[in-house]
């Protein structure tokens, strides 16, 4: 049995549009066959690996239809998780095309380095495990989503490379995100908070001001 983690705050806000919370998060226990659990504003995805990894991207996925289109409710929904962010008013062929973009990048088999043979990186006391989504930190598994698992080996599997917003994009996202540029510097800021005091263990995740971002290992 393998458990995800999706940080769940104002989740209801940013995913109650095609139904009910609750009835999202059912259709997408009954399509994966994981478990969902909303404990301590975290969402928990149970199940085998496979569906496990399968449930907490297909949540990430889901697309936020916000009525407010200032920069700030862009980040917050980013922030949220969201994949993808669309303000009103909207057409319904941008929707529908957006919703199509978010299906092939979730549905495909994760790649960061699509010509790269994942392998498990090991940089003192952090340890990245690509092909279990997973990584641990003095011993201690530390609670990532996907996608945060995804940028971090990319940035680790180059260290000392710059990557900017756009390369990260289509890496990570794929060619066809349609969303914000901010989202890598939100997953960026959720990254180095959950791996704090980097410096002081030998590596860290600099950036490179109006480039992009790099892994740096001294």
């Amino acid at each position: 049995m393998t458990e995800r983690t999706i940080n769940a705050e104002r989740v209801e806000q940013l995913i109650d549009v095609f139904g009910s919370f609750d009835e999202n998060i059912r259709k997408i226990e009954d399509a994966f066959g994981v478990r969902i659990t909303n404990r301590n504003n975290e969402l928990k995805v149970s199940g085998d690996e496979e569906a496990a990894d399968k449930g907490c991207r297909a949540i990430e996925a889901l697309l936020a239809l916000a009525a407010k289109g200032e920069e700030i409710d862009r980040i917050l929904g980013l922030e949220m998780g969201a994949d993808d962010y669309i303000v009103k008013p909207f057409s319904p062929r941008e929707v529908v095309s957006r919703i199509k973009a978010v299906l092939r990048r979730t549905c495909a088999a994760p790649d960061t380095a699509q010509d790269e043979k994942l392998t498990t990186l090991t940089y003192g006391s952090l340890e990245i495990q690509p092909e279990r989504y997973s990584v641990k930190l003095a011993g201690q598994s530390v609670a990532c989503t996907p996608r945060e698992v995804e940028l971090l080996y990319l940035l680790a599997s180059h260290p000392a490379r710059v990557f900017d917003r756009e390369q990260i994009l289509s890496r990570i996202w794929g060619y066809d995100f349609f969303g914000d540029s901010r989202t890598v510097d939100v997953h960026i800021k959720r990254l180095r908070e959950k791996l704090p005091n980097c410096e002081e263990l030998g590596w860290q995740l600099r950036t490179v001001w109006s480039v992009g971002y790099k892994f740096e290992v001294k």
